[in-house]
């Protein structure tokens, strides 16, 4: 008999096979650690030349550094809903413009924003994790040396949706529940470096949020668009009182803020683009 987890909806089968997901990665990682410096010292002992030897540390460094970002994937992800900030109404252009110095930009793909001043309500950290998960997605993914990722937030009854969608090889039906399994990569990590947890992490974030998430069908043969949803925040009483704030971060805030409104001034209030790679919005 399967048994739910009554807080996150996790069944033992999936907790399972999940566990073994995580020990699978892990275990590739340090029999590699293991095997390579034996590798090494054979190099060694043979007088192999120093080009092979080479080789083979990149091989442990980079097995290495795997190991390590899925560990600190995991760590984020379990993070979520449990150390979260205090949610509050965050607009979604500060949102994505925090989300996007955190990337690797290529140097040659841009991206339209429209519908920015909307907001989300929810910890801050939280969701600009979870917009640098699926744009970082997009281009991690991205198969040509130019591309396009465009971004559109619309006011709903029911709260607010936003579309990502880019011009990239797209992903099969097939795939479009899969992919937001935690540990899940569609190609092997030797040809797209990843731990399987950003799509699993956005997810886990828009559902503590009372939110959703899901791929829509392509228009086209190529491109991928995420939809994400988002629910009205529930209104506070009116002689609700308001938790004291750290002073240090309330005054960071409202410097930061002050400085924010006088940027949006003078910027177009539909849609705005930019160019990766630097400071936006």
């Amino acid at each position: 008999m399967e048994q739910k987890d009554g807080q996150n909806g996790v069944s033992e089968q999936e907790f399972e096979q999940l566990l073994y997901q995580i020990t699978h990665d892990l275990r590739a990682c340090f029999r590699a650690v293991r095997t390579i410096p034996e590798w090494i010292r054979e190099d060694a002992r043979s007088g192999i030349a120093e080009e092979t030897l080479s080789e083979h540390l990149d091989m442990l460094l980079t097995q290495a550094e795997r190991g390590d970002q899925i560990l600190l994937d995991l760590r984020s992800y379990s993070r979520i809903g449990r150390m979260s900030e205090s949610p509050a109404r965050h607009r979604i252009d500060r949102l994505v413009s925090a989300a996007c110095v955190t990337l690797d930009w290529p140097e040659d793909f841009s991206c339209t924003l429209e519908g920015g001043g909307l907001e989300l309500f929810g910890p801050e950290a939280d969701l600009v994790q979870m917009f640098a998960a699926i744009i970082g997605n997009s281009i991690k993914h991205h198969d040509r040396p130019t591309g396009q990722v465009d971004i559109v937030a619309a006011q709903t009854p029911e709260g607010v949706t936003i579309s990502i969608q880019d011009d990239g090889p797209g992903i099969p039906p097939q795939f479009h529940d899969k992919v937001f399994d935690l540990m899940t990569t569609l190609r092997p990590r030797d040809v797209c470096e990843g731990s399987g947890v950003g799509l699993a992490l956005a997810r886990k974030i828009l559902r503590s949020n009372g939110g959703g998430i899901r791929l829509a069908e392509a228009d086209g043969e190529r491109g991928t668009t995420v939809q994400i949803r988002m629910p009205v925040p529930v209104a506070k009483p009116a002689n609700a009182v308001t938790p004291p704030q750290d002073s240090v971060m309330a005054a960071l805030r409202a410097a930061n803020s002050l400085q924010d409104e006088r940027d949006h001034a003078a910027l177009p209030r539909k849609a705005m683009t930019w160019p990766y790679g630097k400071a936006i919005l």
